[in-house]
């Protein structure tokens, strides 16, 4: 027996709930800045002039900071994925802050630790500067806790919350982030200039926001649940979500699609540092003073907020690698029109090109971990992914510097990257992302066509199956003037105790119960029956059987019969209410038969097949719980047993017929099953038959 698990059901997209966790999401991402280039390069200035502290040497320092910081990449995320995610965060919160907190004791009279110099692998030689060891220390734990680990934690966080096609949320998140940024750089300019504040005062107020923030995470943050589609019918109380088909990290690692973005963000990563880091004196080599890079440190983030939420809804309506493939063109345009700048609006029409294209890179980097491989391993697999981005930011500076010191220009380096850029844009619109769903759809239709049933645990949710069980009795009160044996919507069954012939069956039921309809409808119900056909399903039948304890169940036989125009795709899908098992008299399939076709005489009657034409051994009950679905096919022998216990086993069962195979014939299905019935209870005597 095969037996799978269906997507995750999906909150929408901004419920109070997803509001929040994005909210502290990009929190934790802002909160990331005092281990952050950018965040360091605040306090640079006085921390060298407060510790006597050359430049060479603080450049050494920090470069193997952020080289040995992004290892924290790796163990982080393993936590993340075995822990969950809001233990993780408060406790880098904790940590990251109480490293700030230490850095502000940091002096220059301790022990000293000599390090190359940040252009060693493009010096030819070795240039050891000496730095304070407990400052060396200190700034890599901010590097490690801060731009590595907290920024893994944040990814997974929005990742786990966000579902399976998160652009939307994570358009959001990065327009958070963004803003969260700028915000967090105005109130540091604020400090500085406005309240003469020191590097230590400064440093000291973030490691105490630091702290507070991992105390509120530890006390109120709750672990990301996946968000309901808003599609669905019923919204409500959480059950539990099923499980949702997830790479691991080793799968990622030899999937050429993980390489391709996780190289391309990454190079993206490398050339922001390096054009960030020496923008001034790329702007100064095409003739523009400070001013113009001043505007345009003002105006780039603006554009690039922009982008955050033009790439977010793009993320739902159009293929990631078509999104990269665009940002990398734009990014690879840019650059290479880089070194023919020479008028005004042509900077600024460059610098608007590169916020553009950063934005939807940013959110392609945040969107496509969940979206490609899943939730369940998703901490280690961005914690891979960010070590990649760590590492390369590191080495923009120092790919910028030696291509200028090579040719005395920017130039050649600059319009080398464009040509990378182009390459990476080309492998992104080529190589196809892996997607975890798309492999157990193919397992679970070779399944099918295997063994002519399959088993799918938590298909519908738990709140779900409860309106459909409260449905079922309201039908049962508010119908009962249907219950009539000459109503051919009703079927009766015997009871095996009593001999009582007892109402069984409601058939068909939809146009009585909107509930049923939803159900029989359902987008993650006929997103499984497309899987099974590839095409899509239409609805041939649907009843609801409640089996009440004692009635007899049904004998060997299969659901085709040999009517003119009777789909041969036809299958039937079993929606229980109530747990099905054994003593319930669940229903039984014989997997393998139904390679042979019919079974029995093909005269347009109902047979049941001879109990020797199966191999018993082979019988598999379908054991199911309320929100499982079990599927199986028109020529599949199956039986249920009499209920025997004392409880009911109230099932929909929901048949199907594949668009190709006559399209949409329920109706006309209707007509003539009426008929014939009207002839069979004729043969009986019974000509008083209606439909009600």
């Amino acid at each position: 027996m095969s037996i799978t698990t269906s997507a995750p059901p999906r909150r929408a997209p901004f419920s109070a709930a997803t509001a929040a966790t994005v909210g502290v999401a990009a929190a934790a991402m802002v909160a990331t800045l005092p281990g952050r280039t950018h965040g360091l390069g605040l306090v640079t200035e006085p921390l060298l002039a407060d510790l006597r502290l050359d430049r060479v040497p603080f450049a050494a320092l920090n470069f193997w900071a952020t080289l040995i910081g992004a290892a924290f990449c790796v163990p982080v995320g393993w936590a993340i994925d075995r822990l969950g995610v809001r233990s993780v965060l408060a406790v880098v919160l904790f940590a990251l802050g109480a490293t700030v907190l230490a850095m502000t004791a940091v002096t220059s009279t301790g022990r000293v630790l000599e390090l190359p110099a940040a252009d060693v692998f493009f010096a030819g030689r070795v240039e050891w500067s000496p730095v304070p060891l407990d400052l060396f220390l200190l700034v890599l734990l901010t590097r490690g806790l801060g731009q590595s680990a907290l920024s893994v934690v944040s990814l997974a966080l929005v990742g786990k919350m966000a579902g399976k096609k998160p652009g939307a949320v994570i358009g959001a998140y990065s327009f958070l982030v963004a803003l969260g940024f700028m915000g967090a750089f105005a109130g540091v300019k604020a400090a500085f200039e406005g309240l003469n504040a020191d590097w230590r005062s400064l440093w000291a107020g973030l490691g105490g926001v630091l702290v507070g923030f991992g105390a509120f995470a530890a006390v109120f943050m709750r672990e990301p649940a996946p968000a309901l589609a808003p599609e669905d019918p019923v919204r409500a109380e959480a059950g539990a979500a099923p499980a949702e088909p997830s790479y691991t990290l080793g799968a990622a690692l030899v999937s050429p699609g993980f390489w391709v973005f996780a190289l391309a963000t990454s190079f993206y990563g490398m050339v922001a540092a390096g054009m960030s880091l020496f923008n001034q004196s790329l702007l100064a080599e095409r003739g523009f003073d400070r001013s113009v890079f001043l505007t345009i440190t003002t105006v780039t983030p603006l554009i690039g907020l922009a982008a955050n939420l033009a790439a977010g809804w793009l993320a739902t309506k159009v293929r990631l690698g078509v999104l990269l493939a665009a940002s990398l063109l734009l990014l690879g345009a840019a650059l290479a029109c880089f070194p023919y700048v020479s008028a005004l609006v042509e900077v600024y029409a460059y610098a608007a090109v590169m916020g553009g294209a950063g934005g939807v890179l940013t959110v392609v980097f945040f969107t496509v971990w969940r979206q490609a491989f899943g939730p369940a391993h998703l901490g280690q697999i961005q914690g891979a992914a960010q070590l990649l981005t760590v590492l390369a930011s590191a080495a923009g500076p120092l790919v910028l510097a030696a291509g200028h010191r090579a040719a005395d220009s920017y130039v050649p380096v600059v319009q080398n990257l464009a040509a990378v850029s182009a390459a990476f844009a080309v492998a992104a619109w080529l190589v196809p992302l892996p997607n975890p769903a798309r492999k157990e759809d193919a397992e679970c239709r070779a399944a099918y066509e295997r063994d002519g049933f399959v088993v799918v645990r938590g298909l519908y949710e738990p709140a779900e199956m409860r309106a459909a069980a409260g449905e079922a009795d309201r039908l049962l009160a508010d119908h009962a003037h249907l219950k009539s044996v000459k109503n051919m919507r009703c079927r009766w069954q015997n009871n095996v105790f009593t001999g009582e012939c007892t109402f069984e069956t409601f058939d068909p039921v939809i146009d009585l119960s909107p509930v049923c309809e939803r159900l029989a409808r359902h987008p993650r119900l006929l997103d499984l029956l497309a899987t099974l056909y590839g095409e899509p399903a239409r609805l041939f039948k649907d009843k609801l059987i409640y089996k009440p304890p004692g009635v007899k169940g049904y004998g060997l036989h299969q659901d085709w019969i040999a009517w003119d125009g009777f789909p041969r795709s036809f299958l039937t899908v079993l929606v229980p209410f109530d747990a099905a098992d054994r003593d319930n008299g669940c229903t039984v399939v014989y997997p393998g038969y139904h390679h042979n076709g019919p079974l029995t005489s093909q005269d347009g009657q109902y047979h049941e097949l001879p109990a020797e034409l199966v191999d018993e051994s082979k019988a598999v009950p379908l054991v199911l719980e309320p929100g499982d679905v079990a599927v199986f096919g028109g020529f599949t022998p199956h039986r249920s047993d009499p209920n025997v216990s004392d409880r009911w086993r109230r099932q929909l069962y929901l048949s199907y017929n594949a668009d190709s195979d006559g399209g949409e014939q329920r109706d006309k299905h209707y007509r003539e099953f009426h008929a014939w019935l009207q002839v069979k209870y004729a043969e009986y005597g019974k000509t008083d038959t209606y439909f009600e």
